[in-house]
């Protein structure tokens, strides 16, 4: 991040960290420079761990979707959560530029609510995607959608189908 702040990284276009074992507390300092530089076009953070010990950087991942230019995000592979897949649905709906999401490979395991949150354990098992599925519904420019391997289970994969029929750009997903 202090590259970024030093203004060295403000044409950077691209930012792939793929495989790299980003440490945890390093993402919100990232993710929100690179919000104030706003260049960055291709964030691609496959199998870096992101969410992993913590669900709160969701909120700078957020604010840059919806307050940058970011057109391609791909972040497969990574913990996908309740409280992540919830600020990541609200940013996709928000957002204006994103044309290309990854979030293959990515279960978003249904178990993982706190005792603060008994009333989605007595609600039946609740997706943490379908999260992402209600921001897909109220979106408008996504136009690739790769949710490989992500464990969806009915209730998601049906709102999924809406948010797919009435999509006006969306053109693959897998």
């Amino acid at each position: 991040t202090d590259l970024v702040r030093k203004g060295d990284l403000r044409v950077l276009q691209t930012l792939r960290l793929n495989n790299v074992n980003v440490p945890d507390h390093t993402w919100e300092p990232l993710l929100n420079e690179l919000t104030e530089v706003a260049s960055v076009r291709t964030l691609c953070a496959a199998d870096t761990r992101f969410g992993f010990r913590s669900q709160s950087h969701f909120a700078a991942l957020g604010r840059l979707l919806s307050k940058a230019f970011l057109t391609r995000l791909d972040l497969s592979g990574n913990f996908l959560r309740h409280e992540g897949c919830e600020k990541l649905g609200k940013a996709l709906a928000e957002s204006d530029h994103l044309v290309d999401l990854d979030l293959s490979h990515n279960a978003g395991d249904p178990l993982d609510v706190t005792p603060a949150d008994k009333e989605l354990k007595d609600a039946a098992i609740f997706t943490p995607l379908l999260h992402i599925c209600e921001g897909l519904s109220r979106n408008t420019v996504l136009e690739n959608l790769s949710l490989e391997h992500c464990s969806l289970g009915y209730a998601a994969d049906f709102l999924l189908g809406e948010a797919i029929a009435r999509h006006p750009n969306l053109r693959r997903v897998d």
